[in-house]
């Protein structure tokens, strides 16, 4: 599903809506795993072999292949946006500024 979220002030966001548990199953260890692959290449103290060196970079390719599909803004289906969906009332914590009236439509499913 893909909404369009009106805040207020006129600015627009367009999300792209994904299960919580997709988040959790693939997007978080996905970046996770990525980050500690990137930082174990640039890590100049590491003593990784020419063929360990191929093998994290083939990881890599591959995990931003897996994670191409969440390329675009996306929320999650347990987020505080998607919440919002029936009553357009984006309640935030407050040191985020608390409730806020939002316009959101769906764009798509």
């Amino acid at each position: 599903m893909t909404i369009e979220i009106t805040y207020a002030n006129g600015a627009r966001q367009i999300k792209q809506v994904i299960s919580h548990e997709t988040f959790l199953t693939v997007i978080k260890p996905s970046k996770e795993r990525l980050h500690s692959l990137e930082s174990e290449l640039s890590n100049k103290k590491s003593k990784l072999t020419e063929v360990e060196r191929n093998a994290c970079k083939a990881e890599i390719a591959s995990i931003k292949e897996t994670l191409l599909p969440f390329a675009s803004p996306f929320c999650t289906d347990q987020s505080p946006i998607y919440n919002a969906l029936p009553t357009g009332i984006l309640v935030l914590p407050e040191n985020q500024g608390g409730e806020h009236k939002v316009k959101i439509i769906v764009i798509s499913n």
